[in-house]
């Protein structure tokens, strides 16, 4: 029997297989580096199949919560509003969808912005124009989605508006720190405009999405123009035992 793709390079790469306790699922577990020239997204936990940077983001929500993971986020209740823009994907596991205090999005093309979606939890959300309530949120979470919207500024400002003061918006998207912003797709009009190469990122729902930009050093600035100071977080000796080696997560809190 032919072993899959990502069991044969796991088997290939089992030198760098690492030890540790996923913050997604909370379980000792082990990491397998299924893809060795994209780390944030190949070392795979046995137990939940969350990716780097699936746990990096969880690290970060899950401290930022008083706790160490996002299963024992779940045991204890979520004590915090919880915006994230996503309906389904590891994070969510690691909470569950439908828990008090969690909101969950996706954007779908012909359903009217805030109506709920088939799922019974999640509603339609454009970060462009949240339907959300001012101040309402603590954090919102977004995993790599800003580099596929038109407009990155009006989504800042708007997740500005729903995060309380201190409030804060724990993000990744790709990230070049020895460059400024790369504007792949000109969207100052009403349709696209291409300026490179396309480039197409795999999506669950809509098979695969346009990256309209490749983000640099430049969105530090673009952050505290919108009032947010921002920290990045990167691998460190204490991400690698959540078998994190490669990934930046974005830490934006709203100035109070």
């Amino acid at each position: 029997m032919r072993k899959s793709g990502s069991a044969s390079a796991a088997i290939r790469n089992v030198s760098q297989t690492s030890v540790g306790r996923c913050p997604i699922c909370g379980s000792v577990s082990v990491f397998l580096l299924t893809d060795k020239d994209n780390p944030r997204w190949g070392y795979r936990c046995i137990r939940c199949r969350s990716v780097g940077r699936n746990r990096h983001v969880a690290l970060v929500l899950a401290e930022a919560l008083g706790a160490a993971s996002l299963a024992e986020v779940r045991r204890r209740g979520l004590q915090r509003d919880v915006y994230i823009a996503a309906a389904s994907g590891y994070l969510l596991k690691g909470l569950a969808v439908g828990m008090p205090r969690l909101r969950t999005s996706e954007f779908m093309p012909g359903v009217k912005p805030g109506d709920v979606l088939p799922d019974g939890h999640s509603t339609c959300q454009d970060l462009h124009d949240l339907t959300y309530e001012d101040e309402s949120q603590d954090f919102v979470v977004t995993e790599d989605v800003l580099e596929h919207v038109r407009h990155p500024s009006t989504c800042f400002a708007e997740i500005r508006r729903v995060l309380r003061p201190g409030g804060q918006h724990i993000f990744t998207v790709p990230y070049s720190h020895d460059r400024p912003t790369v504007q792949r797709v000109d969207t100052s009009g009403p349709t696209d405009v291409l300026l490179m190469e396309e480039e197409w990122h795999g999506d669950s729902i809509r098979d695969r999405v346009l990256a309209y930009r490749n983000f640099g050093y430049d969105i530090f600035d673009q952050l505290r123009q919108h009032g947010f100071e921002t920290e990045l977080k990167l691998p460190s000796i204490s991400t690698r035992r959540a078998g994190v080696y490669d990934s930046a997560v974005f830490v934006a809190t709203k100035a109070e």
